[in-house]
């Protein structure tokens, strides 16, 4: 038996009004399995009333006479029911704008620089999935370019390799610990060496302006 909330086909509500169309009993409303299904007629038969595509007169005697020229016809064709439509997809957002570099790091002759020495650098840097990230290492790369520090001095200061493993002192040390979302020295050196972490994107784009742009950002050795 069906459950109160459930509704079982009936046997005698199952039918079609429409000749081209079969309806099919199937299953039980004991076993809560009764299905009520319909499907076109395809075959050409005489006298079911249907007159389905590719049949004509000489195959079915429900399709239309052909009409001479000027005179109606005796009979009209039963319409075939249309298939259903297939599901709609979906729309696919657009894809993003290509990054323009000189559109998205401008305003002073060490962008300028950056952007024409040092591209590929940046748009990993500031056309990061994550905003947040691409947040973070903007700013690491302003700090360095305000305060004319190259990585190690941004970070370290003039702590030597091993003090600034304890205990960093550079002037964008704020900066570098955002973009790690860390205050770990362990944790910030592994990144700053590790491809494809928010830190690394930032100190490869400091190293090529060394590199590249130290005369139009001001960087001393």
């Amino acid at each position: 038996m069906c459950d109160p909330a459930e509704t079982c086909a009936s046997e005698a509500a199952c039918t079609s009004t429409n000749a081209c169309l079969v309806a099919k009993y199937v299953g039980a409303v004991e076993s809560c399995d009764a299905l009520c299904e319909i499907s076109p007629i395809r075959s050409c038969v005489s006298g079911d009333g249907c007159c389905p595509a590719g049949c004509d007169q000489a195959k079915d005697s429900d399709c239309p006479v052909a009409c001479a020229e000027g005179k109606a016809c005796l009979m009209t064709q039963v319409p075939t029911p249309d298939p259903e439509p297939a599901p709609m997809r979906p729309a696919q957002p657009p894809p993003p704008p290509p990054f323009v570099c000189a559109d998205k790091h401008k305003g002073s002759a060490c962008d300028a620089c950056d952007c024409a020495k040092c591209g590929a650098q940046v748009e990993a840097c500031l056309n990061d999935n994550d905003p947040e990230d691409a947040m973070f290492c903007g700013a690491a790369i302003d700090c360095s370019e305000a305060k004319k520090c190259n990585a190690d001095q941004c970070y370290c200061g003039t702590a030597n390799a091993d003090t600034c493993a304890d205990t960093p002192r550079g002037v964008c040390l704020q900066q570098w610990e955002d973009a790690a979302r860390s205050e770990q020295p362990s944790l910030i050196s592994f990144l700053i060496r590790t491809s494809g972490y928010t830190l690394n994107h930032a100190v490869s784009v400091i190293d090529c302006r060394a590199q590249n742009c130290a005369k139009e950002c001001g960087i001393t050795p």
